[in-house]
């Protein structure tokens, strides 16, 4: 009886699980179906620039540059013209610093020794930080537009 018992149980488990796996192995099946039209037209169009790739690699271009030019547009000229942006101004050097002592005025410290690397402005103050051409790094501190402290770190 027993033995009957726990048949009936673990056939009644299974049924549920069986049927399950049937179920989802239908949509896989569609899932699968549904999305092979895509795939053949994403598999053929990486064909074709593949295939542009490899003659390019080869030597052979397909089309002279001059033939490529033909459909393209000229600029417009009302659209403004981008310059290159000026380079950044150069480091300063160790020897700038020995003539920036506290009580000189902010402006009077740009002067000198150009802008800071970075600078971290506060409640108190500025600390401006300056990375000179020979790798020497200096922490200036300022306080109401005035240097207090010049720092070699």
């Amino acid at each position: 009886m027993r033995l009957a018992l726990l048949g009936a149980v673990i056939l009644a488990c299974a049924l549920p699980g069986a049927a399950q796996t049937i179920i989802e192995a239908g949509a896989l099946a569609g899932a699968a179906t549904a999305g092979a039209g895509p795939a053949a037209r994403i598999g053929a169009s990486l064909d074709k620039v593949l295939g542009k790739v490899e003659t390019t690699l080869a030597g052979k271009p397909s089309a002279s540059p001059a033939s490529a030019l033909k459909g393209s547009k000229t600029v417009d000229p009302s659209l403004p013209v981008l310059k290159p942006s000026p380079p950044p101004p150069p480091k300063p050097l160790k020897t700038d610093f020995d003539s920036v002592a506290p009580g000189l005025s902010r402006t009077e410290l740009i002067a000198k020794v150009g802008p800071p690397s970075f600078a971290i402005a506060s409640s108190g103050g500025e600390s401006l930080s300056y990375i000179c051409r020979e790798g020497e790094r200096f922490t200036v501190q300022i306080e109401g537009g005035k240097v207090t402290t010049v720092a070699a770190e």
